[in-house]
């Protein structure tokens, strides 16, 4: 059987497929950019006299930038030998999926709420009910990484020569035209004092140093757009 995650929010994907590793027995991990046709012949092929349920885990094999045909078609001709899960970052095009009419799909999008919010993060804009009424429904790790997100775009598109983050580039036009909009409120300076308020929080989030919990910090961070 075939399984693929794929979807924008990479947390909860991710949260998802540890959750699938965690009830798998004896799982195997591969990277798509890397995996060969002998990796999976080994696992699916080779081992036990006797039969053994094996699950095998494959992330970024479908976006990978080199040819990877040999093995997803390996995995499509072998998809009753094994439990094959495939992982991607990213949403996949119809087209892509149809390579896999028998596999079971799972997409995780951002909630319509999360951009409403994003779109709310203006000077002198309280954007802290809308951030709390997220919460009922989404994680604040995640809030948080598309706040960063949203303020590394921002900067980014404040001094044009510099739009080369890979954001910007697969920026619809209408999409550019808002965030230009949005930047524009803020001046250079304030955009790199809020960018760098982020850091601080993500570090000392990571470090264990922080007093306040993610929802405190945010609140604390929004307070102060």
């Amino acid at each position: 059987m075939i399984t693929i995650i794929h979807g924008d929010d990479v947390v909860s994907s991710r949260k998802y497929l540890s959750e699938q590793k965690h009830n798998s027995k004896d799982p195997y991990s591969f990277e798509g950019e890397s995996l060969s046709i002998t990796d999976l012949v080994q696992v699916v092929e080779g081992g036990s006299l006797f039969s053994v349920d094996k699950y095998i885990f494959i992330e970024n094999l479908l976006s990978s930038k080199k040819s990877q045909e040999e093995p997803i078609q390996y995995i499509i001709n072998h998809n009753g030998e094994a439990e094959f899960f495939l992982w991607e970052p990213k949403e996949l095009t119809a087209k892509t999926i149809s390579q896999f009419p028998k596999a079971k799909v799972h997409v995780f999008k951002f909630p319509q709420k999360l951009f409403s919010f994003l779109d709310s993060l203006i000077p002198k804009n309280s954007s802290i009910p809308l951030f709390h009424e997220l919460l009922t429904t989404t994680e604040s790790e995640l809030i948080f990484f598309m706040i960063i997100r949203q303020f590394r775009i921002l900067l980014s598109l404040k001094e044009p020569a510099n739009e080369t983050i890979d954001e910007v580039k697969r920026m619809a036009p209408w999409q550019k035209s808002k965030l230009q909009k949005q930047a524009s409120l803020f001046s250079k300076k304030k955009l790199v004092s809020l960018y760098n308020s982020l850091y601080e929080i993500e570090l000392s989030q990571k470090t264990g140093f922080s007093a306040m919990s993610i929802t405190d910090s945010i609140d604390f961070f929004l307070a102060d757009l």
